[in-house]
């Protein structure tokens, strides 16, 4: 689905706002190409689908149309209410499919995306053709304790749990001023109550799982990975 001559004049972008009506509703995205085959693109945690943009010169947009959504609570669909859950974004990502006329896709999901990405092939699962989850949280969540929730559920407020975050889901890798624009970014694209609400969806707290010490995520093993 990646080539590497840069985005063609036949890649037409189409950045669409959400579209009530009495019927349906389709939720914010943006299109980009101009192939046959229909590719549903879904974001992480931390922003909108503009977190994309560095690979869009390299996708194949003579072969695939790519629908990048922004979930509820974010970019495009920041104004639109909702229950900030994988089912709804699973149920809006279809709902988009059927909107663009798309009997059969493929979905492409990073992080929390990558999540979603499940949700869509078990709850389309004839109309999937292909998923692609990069470094996914995974299906059931993550169990953590209660200072590792502390840091996830605090980041809807905090910024420099977010900036935390961002630092030990990397590697400890990258630089203070990429940190600190993602923080940036994630502030601008997203509203509180999505940002803290998906936090939920992919974390299962320790007095919920009742699991063994050494199969929890603990604050101290996510600094030391």
């Amino acid at each position: 689905m990646i080539k590497r001559a840069g985005v063609t004049a036949a890649a037409i972008i189409t950045e669409r706002q959400p579209r009530e009506d009495s019927i349906i509703m389709t939720i914010g995205h943006t299109i980009i190409g101009s192939g046959t085959q229909g590719v549903i693109v879904l974001h992480g945690w931390f922003g909108d689908y503009t977190v994309f943009n560095p690979m869009l010169p390299y996708l194949d947009t003579d072969s695939f149309r790519y629908a990048f959504v922004d979930y509820r609570g974010y970019g495009k669909s920041r104004d639109l209410a909702g229950e900030h859950t994988m089912k709804e974004i699973a149920g809006d990502a279809i709902a988009l499919a059927d909107e663009l006329g798309w009997d059969k896709f493929h979905v492409i999901g990073h992080s929390m995306g990558g999540m979603a990405v499940q949700r869509v092939a078990v709850d389309a699962t004839a109309r999937v053709l292909s998923g692609v989850a990069i470094t996914p949280v995974p299906a059931a969540g993550v169990p953590f304790d209660e200072q590792g929730w502390g840091l996830f559920s605090g980041a809807a407020d905090d910024d420099g749990n977010r900036r935390m975050i961002l630092d030990i889901t990397t590697g400890n890798r990258l630089s203070g001023h990429w940190l600190d624009w993602m923080v940036r970014a994630s502030r601008a694209t997203t509203t509180r109550d999505a940002f803290a609400e998906l936090a939920g969806e992919a974390v299962m707290k320790l007095i919920e799982m009742q699991l063994r010490p050494r199969d929890i995520v603990t604050r101290k093993s996510l600094e030391n990975a």
